[in-house]
């Protein structure tokens, strides 16, 4: 006898139809259009948020990836730009931090596919990057479709165009989600396993669900599992269910095959991205075990003021929302729609979860809430679209609060700091671009550079495409680096770079003007360039 599952995917009110009142047919009727005039107003909002979408991954295509999370962007491009280089490897390269050039964190699937677009076309890896990433963003709504689907039934396109216009018009997604980051594509790898599991709970539960189900979770626990690991929580239900049954049951081994081994392999890739690490003199302080804090954070900060209310609130829920608009429909749906109570609260819960277990991420990352806020979003919708069931008055109110959150979505958006950000105008005269250029003007491909003051940043090395060593205040071998930097280097480096406090930084003044004192220097905006004679033009 199948077990049947109580668990926070299923969300206990999947039944199709939804009428509880056992209306009249004429009533029913009536109910019917008001619903499909809710639907053509959504429609026509999706579709055009999409349009706006769409026109803005086209026309930023080519702007660098400067300005918001430049350090994060580029260090993404920077792996592309070595798979081009140096070809494919499971150690690949960064070559950030020095010799050996591989510090890996995730497996690059996103970067993989960018590199693997551009390079054999000889296309730049920005707007490829970019547009990728677009792609992946607008791919969340097919496992987005299946949810609705699998929860709505009849009702599934009501829901389905409403969080399309919620999310499309999102000011988070609309700006992050053309970034030349990997998540959007570790989005839509943990959405789609998501959808797969929830078939797998409250579906027919068939062996193809659960092969599905095991791909993207594999693939999500690969591309980043920061942005998969809460959802784990379905697996633990689903698996405790089928946990009594005999060897022999065919839901047990579903279960082991669908989290089970996606879990153990993503396991074995921290194992082996740790080991490679090790090789790196500041890669071994970048691994799992050293990073633990800085990713979960500590507990006082998750009941701080500075989480609930500048971040889980102001910075990511207002924003995304509509502000008081979403949270009336949101308390609203949740007091008058009864049947949609437990979807909303879950969809809550899932936004909540991800702060409460990586604290510190969503906290410094603007981009990290891109994992969760989705869900947020998702209950609004579910809120939204409750209130267009319930007949004129409540379409009429739903379909104004969905209009509400997109329009001030929108307008929040083109009058925000970050589409001000993208209209920037870059040219040879930024302080980064102008030292990339002297970079790849004055030296060699072949040959490595040394970069101080710019944390460890990959601005420098992905835009110079060249290869180095961005050397933080914190690493331990701060000013060896310089003394000896063939222990941190394949080959000679071809020029040292002093940016910004590194200039004025008198214990690596004095070691330049005693070991490189004979090295021409170029003054640049921001930056100091120490050129090796020979590779000095």
């Amino acid at each position: 006898m199948r077990c049947i599952l109580l668990s926070s995917v299923v969300w206990a009110e999947s039944a199709a139809g939804y009428n509880p009142r056992n209306e009249a047919p004429g009533l029913i009727l009536r109910k019917d259009q008001v619903v499909n005039a809710a639907l053509l107003i959504a429609a026509v909002l999706a579709i055009g948020v999409f349009g706006v979408a769409t026109w803005l991954a086209v026309q930023y295509a080519t702007q660098p990836i400067l300005g918001f999370h430049s350090f994060r962007q580029t260090q993404t491009a920077l792996t592309a730009w070595s798979a081009c280089r140096d070809g494919w490897s499971l150690a690949y390269g960064t070559p950030v931090a020095g010799y050996p050039w591989a510090i890996p964190f995730e497996f690059p699937i996103y970067q993989w596919i960018v590199a693997g677009i551009a390079c054999p076309m000889g296309l730049a890896l920005d707007p490829v990057g970019r547009l990728v990433s677009y792609l992946f963003w607008v791919l969340c709504l097919w496992p987005a479709w299946l949810v609705c689907r699998r929860l709505f039934a009849a009702r599934a396109p009501l829901y389905f165009l409403t969080f399309t216009a919620l999310f499309l018009s999102a000011p988070l997604y609309l700006f992050w989600g053309r970034s030349f980051l990997m998540e959007t594509a570790a989005l839509f790898f943990s959405l789609s396993y998501l959808a797969y599991a929830i078939e797998m709970i409250a579906g027919e539960d068939r062996w193809r669900d659960a092969v599905m189900t095991f791909v993207f979770l594999t693939l999500a626990l690969l591309q980043k599992s920061t942005t998969v690991l809460p959802l784990l929580l379905v697996g633990f239900i689903y698996l405790r269910s089928a946990w009594p049954l005999r060897l022999r049951s065919a839901m047990l081994w579903k279960g082991l095959l669908a989290f089970g081994l996606s879990f153990l392999i993503g396991v074995a890739w921290v194992k082996f991205s740790d080991a490679v690490k090790m090789h790196n003199a500041m890669g071994s302080m970048l691994t799992s075990s050293q990073t633990t804090l800085w990713n979960f954070g500590d507990l006082k900060m998750r009941y701080s003021e500075a989480l609930w209310n500048d971040v889980i609130w102001k910075r990511v829920a207002s924003e995304n929302i509509g502000g008081y608009v979403g949270v009336a429909a949101i308390a609203m749906a949740l007091l008058l729609c009864r049947g949609r109570r437990a979807i909303i609260l879950v969809g809550l819960g899932l936004y909540l979860l991800y702060f409460m277990v990586f604290e510190n991420l969503l906290f410094v990352h603007d981009y990290y809430p891109m994992s969760n806020t989705v869900y947020l979003v998702f209950a609004l919708a579910v809120s939204i679209g409750a209130l267009m069931e319930r007949g004129r008055i409540g379409s009429a109110l739903g379909a104004a609060m969905l209009v509400g959150v997109v329009v001030i979505g929108l307008t929040g958006y083109f009058t925000g700091p970050r589409f001000e950000a993208e209209r920037h105008v870059y040219n040879d005269d930024d302080p980064i671009l102008s030292v990339a250029k002297f970079l790849r003007e004055h030296t060699s491909p072949a040959d490595p550079i040394l970069v101080y003051g710019d944390d460890w940043s990959s601005e420098i090395p992905y835009y110079g495409e060249r290869r180095g060593f961005v050397v933080p205040r914190w690493f331990p071998g701060y000013l060896d680096t310089i003394r000896n930097p063939e222990r941190y280097l394949d080959r000679g480096q071809s020029a040292i770079v002093l940016c910004g406090e590194a200039r004025n930084d008198a214990r690596l003044v004095e070691q330049m003007a005693s070991l490189y004192a004979s090295w021409p220097r170029a003054h640049l905006d921001q930056c100091d360039v120490y050129l090796r004679a020979a590779s000095a033009k």
